[in-house]
């Protein structure tokens, strides 16, 4: 709900200045990131629940939240040049790489 709200304000803004303005773009897209990050972290951990009882063992519950962390932090990046900067901008690489992890961190949670 909080994220709808603060969407609704930055496109009511956008209207009617023609501008993203920077504050508004900031938390819409960290709204989205930590939404989207917690979906995939229930996401993988019921995934897991499914073939082990607990995912305590081995350092599996670790490297779930070093996935999540790493996706937080790719779509963050990647909604923020995409909404604050013309993507064109970014250089081939590192917006190739930012794209190859989001695609791929959502493909493996949809896929389990």
């Amino acid at each position: 709900m909080c994220e709808m709200a603060v969407l609704y304000f930055e496109y009511s803004n956008f209207n009617s200045n023609g501008a993203r303005p920077m504050g508004i773009t900031l938390w819409v897209v960290t709204f989205t990131s930590v939404k989207k990050t917690l979906s995939l972290l229930l996401v993988v951990s019921m995934g897991y629940g499914v073939v082990r009882p607990m995912l305590g063992g081995h350092g599996v519950a670790y490297r779930v939240l070093l996935l999540c962390l790493l996706y937080f932090v790719a779509f963050e990046e990647l909604k923020l040049f995409k909404h604050l900067r013309n993507i064109n901008d970014f250089s081939e690489k590192p917006k190739l790489l930012l794209m190859l992890l989001v695609v791929s961190f959502e493909h493996q949670s949809h896929t389990r």
